[in-house]
């Protein structure tokens, strides 16, 4: 396997900082740099991410022209299991401007926006989108499970929530417990189970599936949650 170089800077970040803070700043210098190779890398990777959340909408919805929200949108490797799928009307968000650039010139989606997740509002109208589907963003660092409730303000009543992370962020798993965040994992749970309790969403599915992406010649899983916004 190719020495993966923005993979392994991301691993070991997350490696070396559980319990602390980590500027956004850093994260979105980590992508900006990794941009150029992202594609390949994640091909090496064998990520099942993008496959995974592209089936879960395509199950979803027969309609072709749903507005969709392609939430981390990285370089486009979700938003082309959409379109491979038939769907034409994605929107891409993203906080690394060159990964968004290099997702733009793939000619899927409709718009690009540069902007970060968490609590504060995000930039969209409230019930704007059909779907929002969300790949590989849940990380230490990354997007956090607080910002659940935007999410539900941006996607129509009757719409859905899918997201798809790596298990081992959010769940013990012994081959992979460096990665485990006690933080993330408290959080992601707590924000679901708010969420339902309030009448926010409904979880119609939360399952673990393999081959989420092959590290080290083993492969690792992750988990799936489907939500109905009420």
């Amino acid at each position: 396997m190719t020495d993966l170089h923005g993979e392994v800077e991301l691993f070991t970040l997350i490696r070396n900082n559980q319990g602390k803070r980590v500027d956004k700043t850093i994260i979105r210098n980590l992508y900006d740099k990794w941009a150029p190779t992202y594609d390949k890398d994640s091909s090496d990777l064998q990520l099942g991410g993008p496959s995974k959340s592209g089936a879960l909408v395509r199950d979803l919805y027969q309609e072709k022209d749903i507005s969709i929200l392609d939430c981390g949108a990285g370089t486009g490797l979700v938003g082309t299991q959409l379109q491979r799928y038939g769907f034409t009307n994605i929107v891409a968000q993203d906080m690394s401007p060159k990964i968004l650039e290099a997702a733009k010139q793939k000619g899927i989606y409709r718009r690009v926006v540069c902007a970060e997740v968490g609590k504060e509002e995000m930039p969209f109208e409230d019930n704007e989108f059909d779907v929002l589907v969300c790949n590989g963003c849940i990380i230490p660092f990354h997007i956090s499970p607080n910002c659940f409730p935007q999410w539900i303000r941006i996607v129509k009543p009757g719409g859905h929530i899918v997201v798809v992370l790596r298990r081992c962020y959010v769940e013990l798993v012994e081959e992979e417990k460096c990665y485990y965040s006690p933080s993330l994992a408290e959080s992601f749970e707590a924000n679901i189970r708010n969420l339902e309790n309030c009448k926010k969403w409904e979880v119609i599915s939360k399952e673990v599936f393999p081959g989420y992406l092959v590290e080290k010649e083993q492969a690792n899983e992750g988990i799936a949650l489907v939500c109905k916004v009420l």
